[in-house]
């Protein structure tokens, strides 16, 4: 929903007031168990009427949802009623979208004729109407005892619009609480008052909103004045939170989303009774604990509503294995890296390395070789799996997937026989030679040297490997690839001998904390370096002050600028003019001779490098007076960064609308972790939109971070609390424990947030429409669309040209670029309401894509749309979509009232939006020579007759790809003169119903 980033949400609850009073004493539990189960909304297979297109059933409720409004059958004291809620003046034919499939599937088995049977009919989490009113769309969810539906205002959109009459009902009145009351034969039933907010600057407003009656069966809202020059939000809420364990230490370091919100993760278990899934690739435990946590790696599916898990496999061999990254394809195939002390980890015929290569260099924390893992999307198959190292230890940390899915992967090395390629940018290991093996007096951790490695699809080969470190320990934590296939990793270093290019932001170590407070782990510097698609460096820098720094998270935008958080204890970080925080505030000692650490981390920091890696544009302090830490940074669409990590601080800085906003507490582990947190940084990084602490009362840390394309977060790390906050129908309610360790492992977590505040961007995408039909809901590749908003071009309107001579639209006008999922589109025109471009057929066979538009360096939040195989539009005289169509008769002359056509006269119609070409359609090309035809079945129907001859159907000879023509032989069973209605089908997607072509017999 937070496509509507600029939007007014009015909240309804309905209750089941009588069925909650009347239900019997003695039957607690089955009304308990109704309580926990996610309303299923079911797409109509046969089950119900044929008006209806989605149904769901509570505890004596059934809601059927049609285009024209909601039924709602109630049962209670014996009686049975009702209530039919129909929109007013609503838009003809509201499209309504599925949203969050849920596991599991219906089947209705009746009588003996098999033929009449209906089965594996899917369910989902919620029900969305787009556009019912113009700038409102409407999205039904709940549980089994609890529906709800919100009405979502886009910028611009009035509330007065709503309007909706109840039938079936006795009465209706409004109480003294604000809800609305419905009468009906089987009783009351109650609508809670409507809840709307204003976010200013990061605190809440509500903005008073309230239902009027304005006849006896007429509904519809008021909400008081607001300021409309900044955006009207939904609160931020728990979509869903769960623990993920078993009896002993579960820890996720990791987590990915696909573009259906499926949520994947990645960690280390020393459970031998995780609720894996029947066919899970490894449904055992395999592993030993050689240390505190790790066991076996595990990797987990969880479905969008976070209440099942797609699948749970165990990844591991005969000793110690952990999960430290993830990364997926589009395909839905899970990218794993880790580290294994197993000789017997699963590996695959064909894969770069199947043996085991050895492990040494370090006591503690043994790493053995690192492995790279490809999972399939139901985690039943390993599509390869490899070993990747030498002869010593080494560390998988980090994992990336580029379009051709080749694997990027980061971590550490102490073997001076690492497999890197000819031609490497380092060829030779450098750090890590003086402690060959654990030293009582020395760092509890050997780091070696970076390495970074680059898999082909198939992970049999190695495109490139390169070591990437000075003379003494450092360690890459976090990696990321552009759509360009450049590698950017960041980590920290001890070495001032560590490679840095000329001319980069920081050449010189700032220094190492002293050992009498940094006892075990010492960091040096931070490091960010960038390499392109063949491995060669691009920049490198360091980053840190006179203290201990390091790059813990590492994320990239569009424009090839890089976002890093991580820890530092210097007091001279570099930060920039217009930092949230200039000063450090955390602790360089123990505080209390109680509390004897083993680390500190001072204050978390958030960077934002410049696409050269030569300057700052922002750099803050994050963090109070105890110990903070990022682990892991986000960017979406508009440049606002997310961070999620561990404060041990009560006072770090959270906002009005946090989720949390007092510290949980600390405890259980001999260092201190506290809570986890999530921030949320505007574009400019000088202000603090949203923060949150997350966490119980004892140690919580979020070490992964993942955003969807709605713009909704998802953390992952580990709960030490059995009072970790979690939603009322999680995957797993139940705390399962730490195994008796005294460390912050008891269970790992999974945690969805949405509808997350921010401020008003001044570039803002209100809508997105057919270029023809004006229609809304979802796009397809080659669509020519219209966008809707503020700021989203220049202020005259201009026109696009074409590059080179072979005729292709420009993607860039007046400094107005719109990616989709951050590939330019063509551009037709540019204005700063109004915008069209040519949807590139990158798109298709996404389910959603993301839409950004840049103007002169700003850029929109992410707008998301769905995607479909086809969105035709016909083009039509008033440019509104509406009326007579845009059509010619065949003598080449325009279609009037007029000049009309006759019944078995060829006419010919334009339009948009036929999904993919027969050849394939090029983005922004003229179709000149070569004419790709309309790859899907075509059909259309003339004042309801259908038409039997269609002539051509295929690209407008001259004009840009994304433009159809169809010429088509007027049904001669038309007898009636006038204006008749033309529907054009493409596959399963419809034209617009009203437009219209004369016809004259």
């Amino acid at each position: 929903m937070s496509k509507h980033a600029s939007a007014i949400l009015i909240t309804v609850t309905f209750i089941e007031a009588l069925f909650l009073s009347s239900l019997a004493a003695d039957t607690p539990k089955a009304s308990l168990l109704l309580d926990s189960l996610p309303l299923r909304f079911e797409a109509n297979a046969g089950q119900a009427g044929s008006s209806i297109s989605y149904l769901a059933r509570g505890q004596d409720y059934a809601v059927g949802l049609s285009p024209a409004g909601s039924t709602l059958e109630l049962a209670g004291s014996g009686k049975r009623a009702t209530i039919r809620t129909r929109f007013r003046h609503a838009k003809d034919n509201v499209a309504l979208t599925a949203l969050d499939p849920l596991s599991g599937i219906t089947n209705y088995l009746r009588g003996q004729d098999r033929t009449k049977w209906l089965t594996n009919v899917a369910a989902f989490g919620r029900v969305r109407y787009t556009a019912v009113w113009p700038g409102i769309d409407l999205v039904f969810y709940g549980n089994g005892r609890q529906l709800e539906y919100d009405f979502i205002l886009q910028s611009g959109a009035s509330a007065a619009r709503i309007e909706f009459d109840i039938d079936g009902a006795e009465g209706l009145r409004v109480n003294g609480q604000g809800d609305l009351v419905i009468a009906t034969s089987a009783g009351e039933v109650s609508w809670l008052k409507p809840v709307v907010y204003q976010n200013i600057g990061g605190s809440r407003k509500t903005v008073r909103g309230e239902y009027r009656l304005k006849a006896k069966n007429r509904v519809g809202f008021v909400v008081s004045d607001y300021d409309r020059t900044r955006p009207l939000v939904i609160d931020p809420v728990l979509s869903y939170s769960t623990y993920v364990g078993g009896a002993s230490n579960d820890s996720s370091r990791s987590i990915a989303v696909d573009a259906a919100g499926n949520a994947y993760i990645a960690g280390a278990t020393t459970s031998k009774n995780l609720a894996v899934s029947g066919s899970s690739f490894q449904p055992a435990y395999g592993g030993e604990s050689l240390n505190f946590f790790t066991g076996d790696a595990f990797v987990a599916k969880i479905n969008p509503a976070g209440s099942a898990l797609i699948y749970l496999t165990y990844l591991g061999g005969s000793a110690d294995d952990a999960g430290l990254g993830i990364a997926i394809d589009s395909s839905g195939n899970a990218y794993v890296t880790g580290f294994t002390n197993s000789t017997n980890f699963p590996t695959t015929a064909g894969a770069f390395r199947t043996t085991f290569q050895g492990s040494g260099g370090n006591t503690l924390e043994p790493g053995g070789d690192a492995f790279v893992t490809k999972l399939n999307a139901t985690g039943t198959a390993l599509l390869y799996s490899t070993y990747l190292g030498g002869s010593r230890d080494e560390w998988g940390i980090a994992i990336a997937v580029d379009n051709a899915g080749n694997a990027y992967v980061g971590g550490v090395t102490l073997s001076t026989n690492f497999p890197v390629t000819q031609g490497a940018f380092q060829g030779s290991l450098k750090g890590g030679a003086g402690n060959p093996e654990f030293d009582p007096s020395g760092p509890l951790f050997n780091g070696g040297d970076a390495f970074i490695a680059k898999l082909n699809s198939t992970g049999s080969s190695l495109l490139f490997a390169t070591y990437l470190g000075g003379s003494k320990d450092d360690i890459l934590t976090s990696i990321a690839v552009d759509s360009a296939g450049n590698t950017y990793v960041g980590g920290s270093t001890q070495s001032s001998d560590f490679p840095t290019s000329a001319g980069a932001f920081q050449r010189t170590l700032g220094g190492i904390a002293d050992d009498v407070y940094q006892p075990v782990f010492k960091l040096g510097d931070g490091f960010i370096a960038k390499f392109n698609a063949s491995g060669a460096m691009v920049y490198s820098t360091l980053l840190g002050g006179n203290r201990d720094d390091g790059v813990f998270g590492l994320a990239v935008d569009d424009t090839g600028a890089v976002y890093a958080t991580g820890a530092t204890s210097s007091t001279n970080f570099p930060v920039t003019a217009a930092a949230i925080q200039k000063t450090f505030k955390g602790p360089l000692t123990s505080t209390s001779s109680a509390q004897q650490v083993a680390f500190f981390y001072g204050d978390a920091f958030v960077t934002k490098l410049n696409p050269a890696g030569s300057a700052l544009v922002y750099s803050t302090y994050l963090g109070g007076l105890g110990d903070d830490a990022g682990w892991a940074i986000r960017v979406d669409g508009a440049g606002s960064a997310y961070i999620s990590g561990q404060t041990n601080s009560a006072d770090f800085p959270v906002t009005a609308a946090a989720l949390q906003k007092t510290y949980g507490g600390s405890g259980g582990s001999s260092q201190p972790i506290g809570d986890a947190f999530l921030a949320k940084l505007n574009p400019a990084g000088d202000t603090v939109l949203f923060a949150t602490y997350l966490g119980g009362k004892r140690d919580d840390t979020a070490a992964g971070l993942a955003i969807d394309g709605a713009g909704n977060v998802y953390l992952t790390g580990a709960s030490a609390s059995s009072d970790f906050p979690l939603t009322t129908t999680p995957l797993q309610k139940t705390y399962g424990g730490s195994g008796g360790y005294a460390e912050p492992y008891g269970d790992a977590f999974v945690t969805k947030i949405t509808d997350i505040p921010g401020l008003d961007s001044p570039v803002s995408i209100a809508a997105i429409a057919n270029g023809a039909s004006y229609a809304t809901g979802s796009v397809t590749g080659g669509e020519v669309i219209t966008l809707f908003g503020k700021g989203i071009g220049p202020a005259t309107l201009t026109l696009a040209g074409f590059d080179g001579p072979d005729g292709t639209l420009n993607t860039s006008v007046a400094g107005t670029r719109v990616l989709f999922d951050g590939v330019a589109a063509p551009v037709v025109y540019a204005l700063s309401t109004q915008t069209s471009v040519i949807v590139p057929y990158d798109v298709v066979g996404k389910t959603a894509t993301q839409v950004v538009v840049t103007v002169n360096g700003l850029s929109s939040p992410a707008f998301s749309v769905n995607v479909g195989a086809s969105q035709p539009g016909l083009f039509a005289i008033n440019s509104q979509g509406t009326g007579q169509g845009s059509i010619y008769n065949q003598n080449s002359s325009a279609n009037t009232a007029q000049n009309p056509a006759k019944p078995g006269d060829i006419i010919v119609l334009y339009g948009t939006g036929e999904g993919q070409t027969n050849p394939a359609g090029v983005n922004g090309k003229i179709a000149n020579g070569v004419y790709p035809k309309i790859a899907q079945p075509v059909s259309i129907t003339i004042d309801g007759q259908a038409a039997t001859e269609i002539l051509y159907a295929g690209a407008v000879p001259g004009v840009v790809a994304g433009v159809f023509q169809i010429n088509v032989r007027v049904p001669v069973a038309i007898t009636t003169a006038g204006d008749k209605k033309v529907l054009v089908t493409i596959g399963s997607g419809n034209s617009q119903d009203n437009l219209t072509v004369a016809i004259q017999p």
